[in-house]
């Protein structure tokens, strides 16, 4: 097919394939006639010209997606139970020394003789958590303050108050051993980047970069943990989920030495369990996009919807021995995304290895068989790629399909512009996408390409 002002030495070989493509595609081969995807005909000619081109690259761009998560699956679950040479379980041993736990913050009132009946104070409270400064002066919010109405100012009121507005501290009413009672204020969470300062009730402030005027006294500063592995100087926020080395988490109990033993291949299976849920997340995410408001596959979702809808049905799956992903600590989020609970898997393996290998292999397996249905030249995405391709050119020259405008006088600068490489529209079609794909190093594994190709035969 030659192409009016276009050259056969300029005009551009990736864009070629899809017009030499088009007349074969609209003769009525009828491997290419009919849509095997579940979209019809007719369907597919209501899309519109820029419907149907967005989403013949919307699948090319699922498709691309797919393969990259077949490479990354490929490997998973894998792993089994490794054994010495005299049959006994191998495991890796690490040198823990804790030099400091970590911490909440916590600020204390002074003693008043009834919980219930002094008023301590009244007003505005406000309530600011944040990262403190290694230097003490300044603290860096972490997010919007919570302001507190405090009516009752009595000890249980104002605890209560504050409890209930869930600003990320915690308060409670003490009684000491003289029969006093005192209001403590607490952290949620341990961790150098969650101090928090105290303003507006007089008797209720505390600022932690100037604690000698705060009516409050610091009883313990937001503190990280601090300890070695090996000699090599760690830090945690937390002291559960501790990371000891990749894949290996422990819990940091008490100040001094201690001896982290981890069974061989562990961690080779928390690899695995990483990859299976980062290849699952971002499928997920990757089709939300697609065929969300303004996605390529926006106006045709189906076969997106179908294979998000596949992929968290492995979810809920039993696999050998019994386990699920939630039993080994891979759990689903609210969004439909997995999580991994590090400290339960790593639970898991220790007591049953072969079990937690068998469900992230079992899990990795039901996924790529769901992918496997949806590429390669018999595959879903193919099909709808060549059905999209044959209706765009059903009553319409090539050029119809290959340019956001009806209006063929373009035709010869636009295809001029694609043949020297460069492009000179500010509207982005099917021509433009190629275009972009001719600049690819991966450009002939294009599953775009691929449809077009086993559409002419090549």
């Amino acid at each position: 097919m030659s192409v009016s002002g276009v050259s056969g030495s300029t005009q551009n070989p990736l864009l070629q394939t899809l017009l030499d493509s088009m007349p074969s595609l609209q003769s009525g081969n009828s491997s290419t006639s009919t849509s095997t995807g579940g979209s019809s005909a007719s369907y597919l000619l209501s899309l519109g010209s820029q419907q149907a081109e967005g989403a013949v690259i919307g699948y090319n761009q699922l498709g691309k997606l797919i393969n990259q998560a077949e490479d990354t699956l490929a490997g998973v679950g894998q792993t089994s139970t490794l054994t010495t040479a005299g049959g006994f379980q191998a495991s890796t041993s690490y040198a823990v020394d804790v030099q400091q736990l970590a911490a909440a913050q916590s600020v204390s009132s002074g003693s008043y003789p009834d919980a219930d009946k002094t008023v301590v104070g009244t007003g505005t409270l406000t309530i600011e958590t944040g990262s403190l400064s290694t230097n003490g002066q300044t603290l860096t919010a972490s997010g919007t303050p919570v302001t507190v109405t405090i009516t009752d100012g009595t000890l249980n009121g104002i605890a209560s108050a504050i409890n209930n507005a869930k600003a990320g501290v915690t308060a409670s009413v003490v009684q000491g051993s003289d029969g006093s009672y005192q209001l403590v204020v607490t952290g949620s969470n341990t961790g150098a980047a969650n101090a928090f300062s105290l303003s507006g009730v007089t008797g209720l402030t505390y600022d932690p970069t100037g604690a000698s005027s705060s009516a409050l006294t610091l009883t313990q500063a937001a503190q990280d943990a601090h300890y070695t592995v090996n000699g090599a100087a760690q830090t945690s926020a937390t002291n559960t989920n501790a990371a000891i080395a990749p894949g290996v988490v422990s819990t940091l109990s008490a100040l001094g030495p201690t001896t982290v033993a981890v069974p061989f291949g562990q961690q080779r299976a928390v690899a695995s369990a990483q990859n299976l849920t980062s290849s699952f997340n971002s499928l997920l995410s990757s089709i939300s996009q697609l065929t969300g408001s303004g996605g390529a596959l926006s106006a045709d979702p189906s076969v997106a919807f179908s294979l998000a809808q596949a992929l968290s049905s492995v979810t809920t799956m039993t696999f050998s021995g019994g386990k699920t992903l939630a039993s080994i600590g891979i759990t689903a989020q609210s969004d439909g995304t997995l999580a991994i609970d590090q400290a339960t898997l790593q639970a898991a393996y220790a007591a049953d290895p072969n079990g937690t290998n068998a469900a992230i292999s079992g899990a990795t397996a039901a996924i790529r068989q769901n992918l496997a249905s949806l590429t390669g030249p018999s595959g879903t995405i193919e099909q709808e790629t060549r059905a999209l391709v044959t209706v765009m050119c059903q009553g319409s020259s090539s050029l119809d399909a290959l340019l956001p405008s009806s209006d063929t006088s373009n035709a010869s600068s636009m295809l001029s512009a694609l043949g020297s490489n460069s492009s000179t529209s500010s509207t982005s079609s099917l021509a433009d996408y190629l275009l972009a794909l001719s600049n690819s190093s991966n450009a002939s594994s294009d599953p775009l390409l691929s449809a077009l190709g086993s559409g002419t035969g090549q």
